[in-house]
């Protein structure tokens, strides 16, 4: 019963985001995938500076 709930509230946040940015989910997937891979190849820039003690 807990899963069924949650999985309505999880569809019910998704429509209401949907309409609030007028994006498919296919569309906000895609700009969350991009941010993503953007903080993760920072963190990688930061990585592969060497440190100077």
């Amino acid at each position: 019963m807990n899963h069924y709930v949650l999985s309505i509230v999880a569809y019910i946040k998704l429509e209401w985001l949907k309409q609030r940015t007028n994006k498919n989910h296919f569309a906000m997937k895609g700009q969350i995938y991009l941010v993503a891979q953007q903080a993760v190849y920072a963190e990688l820039k930061k990585l592969s500076i060497p440190r100077t003690a």
